[in-house]
């Protein structure tokens, strides 16, 4: 391998990226080298492929290609029957980069448009530079505006691959007079060098302590192998914190699966109590005013995690540690990945679905009025933590967990996490729909987002008529639901929002007839392919409740079947194995 001026020498050891993917000089190469994490921009670069026969694209996958938005990639090419035309390569040390990518034609930097990256120089734009490698990126502004400048490439509309396509075709047609003029122009590069960045901050010092504070160093200083950060902590089995939210007592759910099945493993759960109706308290129970205006016991509790911990998450966009380092889990995510504790969030559903969204997947949302000021409310909510979280996955800071599969679409980058209950606790009780008067239970955890109204206005009719007995409740002690459950024939979730969560699940568990309103597409995509078997529920929506109850007391034996369905499907998604899985892949746990 010819290695450009700029580039360091390829390492004993490190075959060349062309070579890696097994490509002749004639094939044409793209190379995006960098955090796989910003999967979304890189997407439009693979959905270009079909316009552009002939044409290889090696994404280089920081840091691995067993990430999940590098299987999206993968995904994607497979649809699009381009699969045998991307390359997903394992990343090389920092020294070597760039003269890995120098035997690729053109480097990408496909930035979706979002508040940074309107600013952003990348290190890839001059790593490409000085393999010598011209560059075809988006039209973000200052990567733009510097490509355009110094004519070292094209600049293509962000998000759109037939823009992409045409810009690299024309790039691809004047490649040579490109390539020349980046290795002619000698001043190009010359201030990105290292040297030139050392002797500006030597300036800076020498205005800053005095002009004989510092000496010109007699030879420059190898830098090679700089790692910015702390290396993560894999000599040690995992010890993971979770909090502060426990939404339906999840996280101290996905802290005993991870413990029961990753031996060694150890996890820490801390929740907040905002005196609300219900609390599932975890192994550190917070009051409010404590977490809120505590510097004491955040400064220990932060101390703490940092010692012992190797892995946090973070749920609902809430900090851990207080508001020691903000109000948001920004602050938390830097104090935490400086010492190596990897990071990743959970994001449970209201915090981050999006109502303008949802109010077009289905008649049934709830978001229909955006002047509604729960609507509105959560609209404002949701914008503004979606930001943060896109930044959160682009950066590559770490994997971003939904709890329900349409949440996928609303955080997108992020990876499923099923719910998890216990079978155990739920199981029992007569079999149901035995009783002349099947029990029918409705216990909203949000009534306004559940569609209740509409089934208490059904339900209050056909209990009136004799046909059921009708059960309502809400703020009931969590110890006291699966009891509550175990005595209901048939329980109904919700008939809004289109999908299923924890209630479901333990309904489910507990051998009863769950009966929703109409899930949504990706719902039971996701869901099913995962159980491999259908997902058993009876839908229904607010018009045609009345109906659906009524034929359910009509077949019980077919009521019962659908029932008795429900442990095996938990056992299948939701009994905390598929969970484990889920987390170890992502935040690569480890045992003793």
């Amino acid at each position: 391998m010819n290695t450009p001026p700029g580039a360091s020498p390829a390492p004993d050891g490190v075959v060349g990226l062309r070579d890696q993917c097994g490509l002749s000089e004639d094939v044409p190469l793209l190379v995006y080298s960098g955090g796989v994490t910003a999967a979304r921009g890189v997407l439009t670069a693979v959905d270009a492929l079909p316009e552009l026969p002939g044409v290889h694209l090696a994404v280089v996958c920081v840091p691995h290609t067993r990430v999940a938005p590098a299987k999206q990639l993968r995904s994607r090419a497979v649809e699009l029957g381009v699969s045998d035309r991307l390359h997903l390569v394992e990343p090389v040390t920092p020294d070597a980069v760039t003269a890995f990518v120098t035997s690729a034609d053109v480097g990408i930097i496909p930035l979706l448009h979002y508040g940074s990256h309107e600013v952003a120089l990348a290190n890839k734009l001059f790593e490409y530079l000085f393999a010598g490698l011209p560059v075809l990126v988006s039209d973000c502004r200052a990567q733009a505006d510097f490509v355009r400048e110094h004519e070292v490439g094209g600049v293509h509309l962000a998000d759109d691959p037939v823009s992409f396509a045409a810009e690299l075709r024309a790039l691809l047609d004047r490649l040579p007079e490109v390539r020349r003029h980046i290795a002619e122009t000698e001043a190009l590069l010359d201030p990105y060098h290292w040297e030139h960045q050392a002797r500006n901050l030597r300036g800076l010092y020498r205005e800053l302590l005095g002009p004989d504070a510092l000496a010109e160093p007699g030879r420059p200083t190898m830098l090679t192998g700089l790692v910015e950060g702390a290396p993560p902590r894999d000599d040690r089995p995992s010890v993971v914190g979770i909090g502060p939210a426990n939404m339906a007592g999840q996280a101290s759910a996905w802290a005993r699966a991870l413990t029961a099945n990753i031996p060694g493993l150890r996890t820490h759960v801390t929740v907040v109590d905002r005196n609300l109706p219900l609390l599932f308290p975890g192994d550190q129970t917070v009051p409010s005013h404590v977490y809120s205006r505590d510097q004491r016991w955040s400064q220990a509790f932060q101390g703490a995690a940092q010692q012992e911990w190797t892995h946090a998450l973070l749920e609902s966009g809430r900090p851990l540690f207080g508001l020691r380092n903000g109000r948001t889990f920004e602050g938390d995510v830097r104090v935490l990945r400086a010492v190596g504790i990897r990071v990743g969030l959970i994001l449970h559903g209201s915090e981050i679905r999006d109502p303008r969204r949802h109010a077009t997947l289905t008649p049934w949302s709830p978001f229909h009025d955006p002047e509604d000021e729960l609507t509105a409310r959560l609209q404002t909510q949701r914008d503004t933590l979606a930001a943060k979280v896109e930044t959160f996955i682009t950066e590559g800071h770490g994997p971003v967990f939904v709890t329900t599969p349409e949440l996928l679409a609303d955080a997108p980058g992020s990876v499923w996490l099923p719910v998890v209950v216990d079978p155990e606790t739920w199981a029992g009780g007569a079999p149901p729909m035995t009783r002349e008067r099947p029990v029918v239970l409705h216990a909203p955890s949000r009534a306004a987002l559940k569609g209740s109204a509409a089934a208490d206005e059904v339900l209050s009719r056909l209990d009136a008529r004799g046909l059921v007995d009708y059960r309502r409740i809400e703020d009931v002690p969590p110890e006291q639901m699966p009891a509550l459950v175990r005595d209901a024939d048939i329980v109904l979730d919700q008939f809004a929002l289109g999908i299923y969560g924890v209630m479901a699940a333990q309904v489910m568990a507990a051998g009863r007839v769950l009966v929703l309103g109409p899930l949504l597409d990706d719902v039971r995509r996701v869901t099913e392919d995962a159980a491999g078997m259908s997902l058993p529920v009876v839908e229904a929506t607010p018009d045609t409740l009345a109906d659906v109850l009524e034929g359910l007391v009509l077949d019980r034996d077919g009521a019962r079947v659908v029932a008795e369905a429900g442990p095996a499907f938990v056992e299948r998604v939701h009994d905390g194995r598929l969970a484990s899985e889920v987390l170890t892949e992502h935040l690569e746990l480890r045992g003793r």
